[in-house]
C-alpha cells in the first residue's frame, strides 16, 4: 500500500483594532472587517506514490495528490529530470511520472496554503530497469515436420521468465534443454495458416510490469530451417562451417576422430599434419590411425610415403582415438592411440623424418572403456599431460563419465621414452551432458588450457553416445575447468543434416585471433570432417553472453520438463559393453 503523508500547519490569526480619530468632535471608528476563513483552516497534503513506491523504467504511472485548504494549482513536485514528471490538468490532484532511467529518486512536493505558507512533503521512488528477454532468433523460422529448432535467450533484470508454446496444440512440443535454451519439435503440419510461437514473458521487479516477445515458427513440409544455433555464435564465424573431404584407405571417404597441427620440423616444411581413422558404417573394427598432410590445414592428401593404415588392426580389437604429439626440441612427431582389446592400451609411435615410424610402445593401460579419447598437451612448466575419459564398465551407455589426467614423470623425456604417472580426476564437466571424446591444448597466448569435447545429453535412462554437441572449456592448471553452457557447434545446426558431432581438433593463431576447428560429424548415415574458423574472443563473448542467466534468476513454467530427444539413433560398435 502506498504511504500517505500529512502536513498540518497551525495558522495564527491576528486581529488589530484600528481607532480612527475624527478631526470632528465626537466621531470615532470600530474594528475593521476581514473575509471569513474556511471552517477547517488547517491545510492537509496527502501524496500517493505508485504501488509499492516502485515502478519500472520506460513505463508511465500516476502520482495522486489530495490537497485540502491549499491554494488551487499551487502544488509543485521537484525530482530528477530523468523521472519525467509532468503535472496533469490540476497540479493539486494528478501528476504523471515516466522515467527514462533507473535508480532511487527523491521527490519533494510543495504547495501553498491560503496564508501563503508553504506546505511540503518528501519521499523517494525506486525505479527498476526494464526487464528484457532477447531470443537469439527473430522473425518467422521454418521447421521441417519431424525436425526441431533450438531457441536460446538472454534475460536480465527479471525474477521470472515464463515460456509458452502458443497455438502449438498437437502440432509441436516445447522442451527445455538448458537453463535458457528451448527446443521446439515439429510434429505435424497445421491445417491453418496460424504460426506457432515460442513466447517469453518477463516480469518486472516492481511486481506489476510484464512484457512478452515471441519467436514465430512456421511448420512446413520440405522446408529446412537455416540454423539452430545462437546468432552471436554464428556471427563469430569468419569461415562458415563446411565439409573437408579426406581420403581413407578403405576408399569410403568416411572418417572420424581428427587431430591436426602445423609441424615446424625441417622435414615437414611447416605443413599441417592430421591423424584420423576411417569409420564407415559406425563400425569400430575398421578404425585404424591414418595420416594426411596439407599446406593450409584445409585441403588434405594422404601423407606421402606413410603406410595406410599406420598401425595394423589387432586381432579381436581395433586401434582408435588417435592424437598427435609434437616434440619440438627433437623435431619428432608422435601418434598416440588407444588399442581396444579386452582392455584399453594407450600406445605411442613416432617419426623424426615424416616417413619412418617406430614400433608402438605402451604408455599405460586401463580397464576397457576407461581410457577413451586420450589427448596430450605440453604445459607452461614443460611437462606433458595426458587427459582421457573414464566411461566405466559400460562405455557408450555410461552416464557418469569422469575426465582424468596423468602427468609426465619428467619434463626432459622425448617421445621414445616418455612415461606418465598415476591418474587423477579433474573437475571438467558439462552440466546436463556426458563428456565423450575430447581434445586439449595449452595456448601460451591465452595462458590457458583449452578443451573441446563432444558431449551427449544426460537422460534418466541408459546413456547413448550419440546426439553429441561440441563444447569448449578453459583451465589455468588442467585440473579445474570453466565450461560454457552453449555448444560451439550444435548437432542441430541446419546447415547440415547432422545426427551427432564427434571428436574435434583445433589450432589458435594469436596474431589473427583465429580459432580453426576440424570436427568429425555424422550426417544422415555418413561420417566426415567439417571445418570452421571463429574469431576466438568473439566466440568466447558469444558463449558467455547467450548463457549468463543464473538458475536463481529463472523460474521456468511448470509445463517445461525435459523429454527424451527425438532423433535418429545409430548403433556405434566402438565402446559397446
Amino acid at each position: 500500500m502506498s504511504r500517505k503523508y500529512h502536513a498540518r500547519f497551525a495558522v495564527v490569526f491576528f486581529m488589530a483594532a484600528l481607532a480612527v480619530l475624527s478631526c470632528r468632535s465626537g466621531e470615532s471608528t470600530g474594528p475593521a472587517k476581514i473575509s471569513a476563513l474556511p471552517a477547517d483552516s488547517q491545510p492537509q497534503l496527502t501524496i500517493n506514490l505508485p504501488l509499492g513506491e516502485a515502478m519500472t523504467s520506460g513505463t508511465t504511472e500516476q502520482i495522486t495528490i489530495a490537497a485540502v485548504n491549499l491554494e488551487p494549482q499551487s502544488c509543485r513536485i521537484t525530482a530528477p529530470d530523468w523521472l519525467g514528471l509532468k503535472a496533469g490538468a490540476d497540479s493539486n490532484s494528478v501528476w504523471t511520472v515516466a522515467p527514462t532511467s533507473s535508480g532511487a529518486a527523491v521527490l519533494v512536493t510543495r504547495c501553498t496554503d491560503y496564508r501563503n505558507s508553504v506546505v511540503s512533503a518528501s519521499d523517494s521512488l525506486t525505479v527498476y530497469k526494464k526487464p528484457s528477454v532477447i531470443p537469439d532468433i527473430s522473425g518467422t523460422v521454418p521447421v521441417d515436420v519431424g525436425d526441431s529448432i533450438d531457441v536460446s535467450y538472454d534475460s536480465t533484470d527479471t525474477p521470472k521468465v515464463d515460456v509458452t508454446c502458443n497455438h502449438c496444440d498437437s502440432f509441436a512440443s516445447l522442451t527445455r534443454v538448458a537453463s535458457n535454451t528451448l527446443r521446439l519439435f515439429a510434429r505435424d503440419v497445421p491445417g491453418d495458416t496460424t504460426h506457432r510461437g515460442i513466447c517469453f514473458t518477463v516480469h518486472g521487479l516492481d511486481g506489476r510490469f510484464t512484457d512478452q516477445q515471441c519467436v514465430r515458427v512456421a511448420i512446413e513440409p520440405a522446408q529446412m530451417a537455416l540454423y539452430s544455433v545462437p546468432f552471436a555464435i554464428r556471427a563469430s564465424e569468419i569461415v562458415p562451417l563446411h565439409t573437408i573431404p579426406v581420403a581413407t584407405y578403405d576408399l569410403t571417404g568416411q572418417s572420424n576422430h581428427p587431430d591436426f597441427m602445423r609441424v615446424n620440423a625441417p622435414w615437414a616444411g611447416g605443413a599441417c599434419w592430421m591423424v584420423f581413422t576411417p569409420y564407415f558404417g559406425s563400425n569400430g573394427f575398421v578404425e585404424n590411425p591414418s595420416l594426411a598432410t596439407s599446406p593450409d590445414c584445409e585441403h588434405w592428401s594422404p601423407a606421402a610415403g606413410v603406410k595406410a593404415p599406420l598401425i595394423d588392426k589387432p586381432e579381436n580389437g581395433y586401434n582408435s582415438d588417435p592424437e598427435l604429439m609434437y616434440d619440438a626440441p627433437r623435431g619428432c612427431l608422435g601418434v598416440v592411440f588407444r588399442q581396444v582389446i579386452a582392455k584399453n592400451i594407450v600406445n605411442i609411435t613416432s617419426t623424426c623424418d615424416g616417413k619412418t615410424f617406430s614400433a608402438p610402445r605402451q604408455l599405460f593401460t586401463a580397464p576397457n572403456h576407461s581410457a577413451v579419447s586420450p589427448t596430450v598437451a605440453r604445459g607452461p612448466d614443460g611437462f606433458n599431460r595426458i587427459w582421457y575419459v573414464d566411461a566405466g564398465a559400460v562405455g557408450c551407455t555410461n552416464q557418469s563419465n569422469v575426465v582424468k589426467m596423468r602427468e609426465a614423470t619428467t619434463d626432459t623425456a622425448g617421445l621414445a621414452d616418455i612415461q606418465f604417472g598415476a591418474e587423477a580426476a579433474t573437475d571438467l564437466a558439462q552440466p546436463g551432458y556426458v563428456i565423450w571424446h575430447m581434445k586439449v591444448r595449452y595456448v601460451p597466448a591465452l595462458k590457458l588450457y583449452v578443451a573441446m569435447y563432444a558431449a551427449f545429453p544426460m537422460t534418466t535412462g541408459i546413456g547413448n553416445c550419440m546426439n553429441d554437441d561440441l563444447f569448449m572449456a578453459t583451465s589455468a592448471d588442467g585440473v579445474h575447468w570453466q565450461s560454457f553452457q552453449a555448444p560451439v557447434i550444435n548437432h542441430l545446426d541446419k546447415r547440415f543434416k547432422f545426427t551427432s558431432m564427434y571428436r574435434a581438433s583445433f589450432q589458435y593463431d594469436a596474431n589473427t585471433d583465429h580459432l580453426r576447428t576440424i570436427v568429425s560429424g555424422l550426417e544422415a548415415s555418413n561420417w566426415g570432417e567439417y571445418g570452421v574458423v571463429h574469431r576466438y574472443n568473439a566466440l568466447v563473448s558469444a558463449l558467455k553472453s547467450s548463457f549468463t542467466v543464473a538458475a536463481s534468476q529463472l523460474i521456468p513454467s511448470s509445463q517445461l520438463v525435459r523429454k527424451p530427444d527425438v532423433g535418429v539413433r545409430q548403433v556405434i560398435m566402438e565402446d559397446r559393453p
